[in-house]
């Protein structure tokens, strides 16, 4: 809501990556003293870095839904596209050229009123939300059914 648009998709990125964190280790509780001891030695550092590739997460989650997986990993692009990394688009959408008689200036607009990219930033922020949703009805499939959850989930994802 601050007009921080490349700082949103950074952290929209994050938290689709912990839901799909929390996916692969409920479905690899192998992996749980991996992940665990990451920082008992180099060794151990190397085995997280190995395993735990955003690849293998989504292949993860598209070994049980490829409609979710799609959708999240589609979310996923579009958030390192437009700040989750350094890259043309998050600066371009943000940078403003002035130019003058003898000179042009570049300025980056650090929180911006337009309009476009706010209304767009938001409307990825509640399609983030509902796909981090998604995965932990995967996770929490009996609980999302008894509580209605998949019902409410599904029609908030309508027109997403």
């Amino acid at each position: 809501m601050s007009g921080q648009a490349a700082e949103t998709y950074a952290s929209l990125r994050l938290c689709l990556e912990n839901g799909l964190y929390g996916l692969y280790l409920s479905q690899h509780p192998g992996s749980r003293e991996t992940w665990l001891r990451r920082h008992d030695s180099d060794q151990a550092k190397q085995r997280v870095r190995s395993e735990f590739t955003i690849r293998n997460l989504f292949d993860s989650l598209r070994g049980l839904d490829t409609k979710e997986a799609a959708v999240a990993e589609q979310l996923y692009e579009r958030c390192i596209d437009y700040g989750a990394h350094p890259n043309e688009r998050a600066l371009t959408v943000s940078l403003k050229q002035e130019t003058g008689q003898d000179t042009v200036e570049f300025r980056v607009v650090y929180l911006t009123d337009d309009s476009v990219i706010f209304r767009a930033c938001l409307k990825t922020a509640a399609q983030v939300g509902a796909s981090v949703l998604g995965i932990f009805r995967l996770v929490f499939k009996e609980r999302f059914e008894l509580t209605g959850l998949t019902n409410e989930l599904n029609r908030a994802r309508q027109g997403l």
